[in-house]
């Protein structure tokens, strides 16, 4: 802008000096040189008026980039308050989210290590219950082998006892009939002894008469 003023300005003062030659010149000259001047005097003012509204739009362009610059500042105030308050937030949950990881860390080792015991433990009594279990075990297998053998004795015995069973039934049966053959002699005799005494009797009774 204030090149295209520095070259209007040139151009009237070169018209100026122009017109201080006038009388060096023809009529002709004169009168062109008059109408280029109400030319650029035309092209002056509008060059002026053009100047006026940039100059006011630059002035309205400079309070909006004042303004921009304002509301720039503020939202970058806020911006790096927020941006600030975040950090600190981000910092403060990284550091909560460490110290909670490392908590957990540290419960997931002690239970592990809890559970790593216990398992120890409860595989240290199942071994002792197995090994107690396996005595137990083999001590009814010993008893229930003893309580075979004894059975299997029991067995023989009674098999003898029925033997021996059946050898006294025989033997009873074999008395019983010698008892039976005792009982119809004894009869027998009991008989002739009852015929003798009533024969005695008779015979002392005739004894007496005489």
């Amino acid at each position: 802008m204030k090149s295209e003023m520095a070259v209007i300005y040139l151009a009237v003062t070169i018209a100026a000096l122009s017109c201080s030659d006038l009388p060096m010149r023809s009529d002709g000259n004169v009168s062109d040189l008059r109408s280029e001047m109400v030319v650029l005097k035309k092209r002056l003012n509008l060059v002026e008026k053009k100047n006026a509204l940039l100059e006011a739009e630059n002035a309205d362009d400079k309070n909006k980039i004042k303004r921009l610059k304002d509301d720039y500042g503020v939202l970058k105030g806020q911006s790096d308050k927020r941006i600030k308050e975040l950090t600190e937030l981000g910092n403060k949950q990284k550091t909560e989210f460490v110290e909670t990881t490392n908590r957990m860390a540290d419960d997931i080792k002690k239970k592990e290590k809890d559970l790593t015991d216990r398992l120890a433990r409860t595989m240290q009594a199942a071994a002792q219950k197995e090994g107690e279990l396996s005595k137990t075990i083999d001590g009814l297998k010993k008893i229930t082998a003893d309580k075979d053998q004894l059975i299997s004795q029991k067995e023989n015995m009674v098999k003898n006892l029925e033997a021996d069973m059946a050898g006294l039934k025989t033997e009873l049966a074999s008395r019983d009939n010698s008892v039976i053959q005792c009982d119809k002699k004894i009869k027998e005799l009991v008989t002739e002894v009852e015929t003798l005494k009533s024969e005695l009797e008779k015979k002392d009774k005739l004894l007496k008469e005489r």
